[in-house]
């Protein structure tokens, strides 16, 4: 339906033309250069390798993130309002990068000493300031650490004892020996600082009462070894300069950084232009090249094809030709999705899926509608619908964006109307009830109650629900009903015309029958002429089910067996019910958010009060805002992906990549 046909040319001309062909054709980006193994292996030409490779690129993203951050701040609005992206003159952006050019393997050296040395920086601070506090810990100790404390007749260690336990670790050895000495130096956080002596005539006992205990013996002497001739408050003063050293380098190379980083733009334009040299030099692995010609195979839009022929003949008068060829054996054709209007911004879902088959048409037409539909029943608040709609507004008309963010800008831009639609509806305004409303949001009814202007079902209040259920599997049933439609026009599209009548049109009619049937008493319809044309449609399903088997009774057999096949049917539009949940989840959750927050505003006294109630009510409907809006989203894109695609749609082909310049962090003004 909005597949565009592709055509596959060989483009063949004079090696002189070469390099300037395939630069304005990665330009242009109007078609996809295609593998062939024998140009490969048959070019006789050196394949010309650029300065950059992906290792190179990976270098510049490495320095333009590590100097980012850094970087001369540019407003959040602006950025928000480019992408984050580079807009310039393309002439501008040529001009710059030229200039730069000599400078960037320099920068890009130097972010990675910088960025090694900062992390050798850091971690020495931390090291020594841990070494600092364990060291801080034996103040009080005054001899130089590597002084060994053992004597003739006694036996020292020096370690830590958790507090809770000291009492009774004194106790012990107090019971053990008379004669020992113990300094307590401090304690700090949960642990006791200190030093025991004791004779060693006792030293056999001590590991057991150590164990038992949980004291740790601190070896100062080996933990501090360049501080041997040091006391421990020597060796505290030590590590302060020590830190001090490395901050005092750790801040020189800050500012060497945001020196670098006023070229952070300069390195974003260089990172770009070298891709898209390294995408022209990766093309030649495509391309039959010989002493005098070149040659490549590749793939085009036909519509696109004349004008392709016409510019190469007054380019190149003749020493370039493009001629139509026949694809290989099993060879298939990658797929480009081209709609029109906003039914274009939903490629994107469908592609997320998989690009339809050669033989599938694009369901995009037919999913666009129910997933705007479906993601307004799901939100379902003004509020939310508003604020959707207000901001994809103000990016679309003050932004600058490339094609496909602005594509997904109007996606956002109808959903967010949609939204705002069902909150009408529905009665959804920031999860108030309409005793809570505004005037101008409510009205009288006649029977003299404040109900929601617009409103037309209440899911709250009475058989509202009931009502709000049976509407989700009206709209299932519809979208799978048209599901069949698609597949009917995609069979008749592929010539199969058995299928479409027996899979696809005796379904929806047996469908259509089965419901006509079951709705006959509410809306006055004949029951029994329904019923018979629902059994004629059953009959006519058990006749073209089994068509596939060859003997006459596996064929009714199956056929038979067919008329099960109306369960997944039942079972898909039992699916719908979570546009209910959803929708009255996002109601809910707003409404409980605003009872909270006028409990906590009434707890509290005047202003204060009233404070903590506008920063609750922020809070809160900010976060259903969010979960509401990503359910909507994931919940819609299911009920198309399983139910809808599910009944005729597989996808998997290859999406169209034309040969083209990727900017990812450029944008050109004309």
């Amino acid at each position: 339906m909005a597949k565009v046909p592709l055509q596959k040319i060989r483009v063949t001309g004079l090696k002189q033309h070469y390099k300037i062909l395939l630069q304005e054709l990665h330009r242009k980006g109007v078609l996809q250069i295609s593998e062939n193994e024998k140009f490969e292996t048959a070019s006789t030409e050196p394949t010309e390798h650029s300065r950059f490779d992906a290792f190179d690129l990976a270098r510049l993203d490495f320095a333009i993130k590590f100097l980012t951050p850094h970087a001369p701040k540019k407003g959040k609005l602006e950025g928000i309002l480019t992408g984050g992206k580079l807009i310039m003159p393309e002439e501008e952006a040529r001009k710059r990068f030229e200039t730069f050019a000599p400078k960037v393997e320099e920068i890009v050296s130097e972010c990675e000493k910088l960025e090694e040395s900062m992390a050798r920086f850091k971690n020495e601070i931390v090291s020594f300031t841990g070494k600092k506090l364990e060291i801080s810990h034996f103040k009080k100790y005054k001899l130089v650490v590597g002084t060994s404390l053992d004597t003739e007749q006694t036996v020292s260690w020096v370690g830590a004892v958790p507090i809770s336990k000291k009492e009774q670790f004194i106790q012990e050895l107090a019971k053990t020996s008379h004669l020992m000495d113990l300094k307590c130096f401090a304690d700090v956080g949960k642990q006791s600082y200190l030093r025991l002596t004791v004779l060693k005539s006792e030293t056999a006992k001590m590991p057991e009462i150590f164990q038992r205990h949980g004291f740790v013996e601190k070896d100062l002497a080996a933990d501090f070894i360049e501080f041997s001739n040091c006391t421990p408050l020597q060796i505290g003063e030590k590590l302060d300069e020590e830190i001090a050293r490395f901050q005092s380098e750790q801040k020189k190379s800050e500012n060497k950084i945001i020196e670098l980083a006023k070229s952070v733009d300069d390195l974003k334009i260089t990172r770009d232009f070298h891709a898209w040299r390294k995408d022209k030099n990766d093309a030649q692995h495509k391309v039959l090249r010989t002493s005098r010609v070149f040659a490549f195979e590749a793939w085009i839009p036909t519509f696109r094809l004349k004008k392709m022929e016409h510019w190469a003949q007054q380019t190149f008068l003749g020493d370039v030709t493009i001629e139509k060829i026949s694809p290989e054996k099993n060879e298939a054709a990658p797929t480009l999705l081209q709609n029109r209007g906003g039914i274009s911004s939903f490629q994107i879902i469908t592609e997320m899926f998989g690009s339809p088959k050669d033989k599938e048409i694009d369901p995009t037409p037919g999913m666009a509608p129910f997933f705007v539909i479906f993601f307004g029943v799901c939100l379902s608040d003004t509020g939310y619908g508003l604020l959707l709609f207000l901001v994809s507004s103000l990016l679309l008309l003050f932004g600058k964006y490339s094609r496909e963010a602005r594509s997904t800008i109007w996606m956002i831009f109808m959903l967010g109307m949609s939204a705002f639609a069902g909150g009408v509806l529905l009665g959804g305004h920031f999860g108030m009830t309409a005793e809570q409303a505004p005037a101008f949001l409510t009205m009288l009814n006649d029977a003299g109650e404040i109900v929601f202007r617009g409103q037309i079902l209440d899911p709250m209040k009475g058989t509202g629900a009931m009502s709000f259920l049976i509407f989700t599997f009206a709209v299932g049933i519809f979208q799978l009903l048209v599901g069949l439609v698609m597949q009917f026009v995609q069979n008749v599209h592929n010539k199969n015309y058995i299928a479409a009548f027996a899979d696809s049109a005796a379904w929806f009619y047996f469908l259509v029958m089965l419901i006509c049937f079951a709705l006959a008493d509410q809306f006055g319809l004949d029951k029994a002429l329904f019923t018979k044309l629902a059994i004629s449609g059953a009959g006519i399903l058990v006749l073209t089910q089994g068509r596939s088997k060859k003997n006459i009774f596996a064929k009714l057999l199956f056929g038979v067996l067919g008329l099960y096949g109306v369960m997944d049917y039942v079972s898909n539009m039992l699916s719908y019910s979570r546009l209910m949940a959803l929708g009255l989840a996002t109601g809910i959750i707003g409404s409980a958010m605003n009872m909270t927050a006028v409990v906590l505003g009434e707890m509290l006294p005047g202003v204060l009060g009233i404070l903590i109630m506008v920063l609750f009510l922020l809070f809160g409907h900010s976060i259903n805002f969010g979960l509401s809006t990503l359910g909507a989203f994931i919940h819609t894109m299911r009920l198309q992906f399983i139910e809808f695609f599910g009944g005729f749609y597989g996808g998997g082909s290859a999406k169209f990549k034309p040969f083209a310049r990727v900017k990812k962090y450029l944008l050109f003004r004309f």
